[in-house]
């Protein structure tokens, strides 16, 4: 009899194995989709909380020295796997976002990029496991027992553990495209609350250069990890390694391949070591090779490559624009012999090439006195053929007339995929005749 039973409940179980091998209910118990062959496909959405609410929960234990705490209410996170171990740079760990932040997930396996992704979206039910940081990086994972002195400390999950505290949602559907990365600010470099509001994320640092760059050096010569520091490539400042670093491996595919030389916008996930950035690439494809200034133009040494179309002249006068000094840059004027006169004169950039950009900035200084109506009378424009000119939306006129110089910016992105043509158009009559300065030239 006890026989026939054992036979009977080996039947159901292998039964319902084969059932939940083929598919299982979604949390309504209305379709049923593929099972996910990772994970455990019987969690069910409740309780679900944001990641910023997370670390706001457990702010104290995170914000302590490697401090860790045990997980004991019921709670869960939704998010989206941005980064893995698919290049051996990030080991053991995975990066998740959701719409409110990120955090670490520490996993004592390898081959996480096999069944987790970029672009997967995954359920995590977090009691029972462990949040904490690590030199103030937040994390979930585990605990550790140095071999040391014994002490405990933020660990990872294991494997099997992780196995029943996850599950896959949209088997089959990770899409990395829809990962978008966020820009970095550097602005904002030293910023605790910024720090603490973005690490973890998948951001991007724009226009940098690697400093130790020089055509030998590998990204972790020896086996040895390794933290490069970077130069502002746009003011040619190096940024202090006590901010930010990129960290590298010893273990990656990409140890030994030479750091690039160039500029470059940089792709990876900002973690923390204290109070530094680390960027940690997830690939050497996370870097964007870009152009410093499609056209950059001082005006501290003469006129460059601009030409002067002069649209009309008054009798006796040769030239409305004509370069000053270093100082000053171009200089336009309708003021000649002691009286004012009706001038019309172009200033025009050469073509510049948009065709591979994917957002561009007109940028330059200027100065305006004896103004009327400075706008009129001194308009920045642009042409898509050099013939017709269109005016441009200028932020950062001057408020008054003066030989201060001003930074000004125009949004040049709708002309991305063109070549464009800059013109600075100065206007002057017998009632109002203008000084126009113009110098630091670029389109960025």
């Amino acid at each position: 009899m006890k026989k026939i039973k054992f036979i009977a409940l080996a039947f159901l179980a292998l039964t319902l194995g084969s059932c939940m091998g083929d598919g299982y209910a979604d949390p309504d118990l209305t379709d049923k989709v593929p099972a996910a062959p990772y994970g455990n496909n019987s969690l069910r959405e409740k309780n679900v909380i944001s990641i910023a609410d997370l670390k706001t929960q457990f702010a104290t234990i995170i914000n302590s020295d490697n401090g860790y705490k045990l997980i004991e209410k019921d709670m869960m996170i939704k998010a989206v796997v941005t980064g893995n171990d698919v290049s051996g740079n990030i080991y053991n760990q995975v990066s998740v976002q959701d719409a409110s932040g990120a955090i670490i997930i520490a996993i004592n396996g390898s081959g996480l990029s096999g069944y987790l992704p970029v672009g997967q979206e995954i359920l995590v039910n977090l009691k029972g496991l462990y949040i904490g940081s690590y030199k103030k990086l937040p994390q979930i994972g585990g605990v550790n027992t140095k071999l040391s002195d014994g002490s405990l400390g933020m660990g990872k999950i294991e494997r099997a553990i992780w196995n029943e505290h996850f599950k896959i949602l949209n088997p089959g559907e990770a899409d990395a495209s829809m990962v978008v990365p966020e820009e970095f600010d550097l602005t904002k470099l030293t910023d605790a609350a910024y720090m603490d509001a973005n690490v973890g994320k998948l951001m991007t640092l724009k226009k940098v250069k690697f400093a130790s760059a020089n055509g030998t050096n590998v990204w972790a010569p020896d086996d040895t990890n390794t933290s490069l520091e970077l130069i502002d490539a746009e003011t040619g400042k190096r940024i202090s390694s006590s901010d930010l670093v990129v960290r590298n491996s010893g273990y990656s595919k990409f140890a030994n391949e030479v750091v690039p030389q160039g500029v470059f916008d940089i792709t990876g996930i900002f973690t923390r070591f204290g109070d530094t950035w680390q960027i940690v690439l997830r690939n050497t494809d996370d870097l964007k090779s870009v152009v410093l200034a499609y056209i950059s133009e001082p005006f501290d040494a003469s006129q460059g490559n601009f030409t002067i179309d002069n649209i009309k002249l008054a009798d006796g006068v040769e030239f409305v624009w004509k370069w000053a000094s270093a100082a000053y840059g171009m200089k336009a004027s309708g003021y000649v012999n002691g009286s004012k006169q009706e001038l019309q004169s172009r200033l025009k950039s050469p073509a510049i090439d948009l065709k591979s950009a994917k957002s561009a900035k007109l940028m330059f200084d200027q100065a305006i006195n004896f103004a009327s109506d400075m706008k009129q009378e001194c308009k920045v424009q642009i042409s898509t053929d050099g013939k017709t000119w269109t005016d441009l939306d200028v932020q950062g006129y001057p408020t008054e007339n003066s030989w201060t110089f001003v930074s000004s910016t125009a949004d040049l992105t709708k002309y991305c995929g063109k070549t464009i043509y800059i013109g600075f158009l100065y206007s002057s009559t017998p009632t109002s005749a203008p000084t126009w300065e113009v110098k630091n030239f670029a389109v960025k």
